[in-house]
């Protein structure tokens, strides 16, 4: 540490020992301090990050650490790493360690908590395209009590949950761990994360794989939208190769699938279908969410979908409401972590665009008439900001860290929530950065099928090769 430069105020955070000791698997784990707001990193007090790390495979051959980040914002970093077969390709385990860390406020790192489990329930079972001013009332004041509920339980952390700040306690990690630079695998919303480490600790930048990529220079409205359309694209692939299946539910071309695939949910709205559990009918919200899910895997996620599809073809709810609950972490009445929550809580304070609700409406509209299965819900929840009772401390902008280490960007052309055209607008903000595509399916590429890009990520990786120019692969 005597060799870098940092404030005087993080110098007790950069120069802490840390003593790791074993958990689960083979992992080591440990507590690291962070201050809650680097404006005033003495005064504001302070919390702790869980990190885990798995040892490389072969120490005498290490290269170094490799920091993971899943996504979110609120996915465990740490439960990420402990995947780690699933996650990074053998020979990388074997040269780095693997290290995962849950950010703050999210997990095991100091968790922003805002609701009880029914509250939690409520809201997210909620009409989710309300369609008059009284149901807009209601989905206000159910966004509100989110909000509220962030700041009272946590008063300080709440309003610095934001994506710098996150950013910023990545280079304690990596201080702490002992690298000179940061190697990375960010996807989905880690790719957010990790350019926007890039842009503030340029010089600490090692090799960088984001996959998946968010283009930082989107507000949350044009994030919403470009979800929309990626939604959209992916479901009618998903519908193209169910309708070529014996086991699909649904008729049997691609237009008349859609339209009954829709019929469905907006019957929804008006009448919950029922489902094992009387207390719980699957509604519109939950039914969509159930959808979306579905499409985040091409594999084990569209055969899910299928089964889930037969029942509610049938009238009955209860297959595609375990399927969202297994997405939501929800357990016998229980969420396992406060992911759902946090996302609203740094979505909202990472970018200024609060949209009202007659904004809103106005969105809603135009892209239920673009995006009819997923425009409405995904305009409408631009209102989770709109009362958020912390103020934004971001602000979406083009990515301007200036002369990095060449950084790979990952996308794939049909991925349903980061599409591709996010990784295209990076590569044209990043200088030296190279663009790997993956013409396939589901969310984020690395190790999701493709030996083509796992090839690329790993030659990245372990001899920082990259391909002469940018690269397409193969479905």
């Amino acid at each position: 540490m005597t060799s870098e430069s940092y404030p005087v105020a993080l110098r007790s955070f950069y120069a802490q020992k840390v003593r790791w000791s074993s958990c689960t698997d083979g992992f080591q784990c440990a507590r690291i301090k962070v201050p809650i707001s680097y404006a005033d990193p003495l005064g504001s007090g302070s919390i702790w990050l869980h990190v885990t790390k798995r040892p490389a495979s072969t120490p005498k051959n290490r290269l170094g650490s490799l920091l993971v980040n899943p996504g979110g914002p609120g996915g465990s970093g740490i439960e990420y790493a402990q995947a780690a077969d699933m996650i990074v390709s053998t020979s990388v385990l074997d040269r780095y360690d693997l290290v995962g860390f849950d950010p703050r406020g999210v997990a095991s790192s100091a968790p922003v908590k805002c609701l009880s489990d029914a509250q939690l329930d409520t809201m997210l079972a909620f009409d989710a395209t309300p369609d008059n001013s009284t149901e807009i009332q209601r989905f206000r004041t159910l966004a509100k009590v989110l909000g509220e509920g962030c700041l009272r339980n946590a008063p300080t952390l709440a309003k610095h949950v934001d994506t710098i700040s996150a950013a910023r306690d990545m280079d304690i990690i990596r201080a702490i761990l002992g690298d000179t630079k940061m190697t990375y695998l960010g996807k989905s919303y880690g790719t957010f994360l990790g350019a926007t480490y890039a842009s503030l600790f340029p010089k600490r930048v090692g090799k960088f794989v984001l996959d998946g990529v968010i283009d930082p220079a989107q507000s949350n409205v044009q994030l919403s939208e470009t979800q929309a359309m990626g939604f959209e694209r992916a479901i009618k692939r998903f519908l193209a190769d169910c309708v070529k299946r014996s086991n699909c539910p649904l008729k049997r071309k691609v237009p008349d699938a859609y339209a009954q695939l829709l019929s469905i949910i907006n019957k929804a709205d008006l009448t919950p279908m029922p489902t094992d559990d009387p207390r719980r009918p699957l509604t519109q919200a939950l039914m969509q969410m159930g959808v979306i899910f579905g499409m985040y895997d091409s594999t084990y996620g569209w055969e899910a979908e299928r089964n889930a599809l037969r029942g509610v073809v049938r009238g009955d709810g209860t297959d595609m409401l375990s399927m969202v609950d297994f997405y939501l972490s929800r357990e016998s009445g229980q969420y396992k972590d406060n992911g759902n929550e946090v996302i609203a809580a740094v979505n909202c304070i990472d970018r200024q665009d609060r949209p009202n609700s007659v904004a809103v409406a106005r969105y809603a509209k135009a892209w239920s008439a673009k995006y009819p299965m997923f425009g409405g819900i995904l305009a409408w929840g631009l209102l989770s900001c709109e009362q958020w009772p912390a103020p934004a401390v971001g602000t979406a902008s083009p990515w301007k860290g200036g002369v990095v280490n060449p950084i790979l960007l990952v996308g794939t052309k049909y991925d349903p929530a980061t599409p591709v055209e996010g990784a295209r607008a990076l590569h044209r903000q990043i200088p030296k950065s190279r663009l790997l595509e993956w013409v396939g399916d589901g969310h984020t590429a690395y190790r999701q099928g493709s030996s083509c890009v796992d090839d690329v990520v790993n030659r990245y990786f372990l001899d920082g090769a990259l391909p002469a120019k940018d690269k397409v692969c193969p479905s």
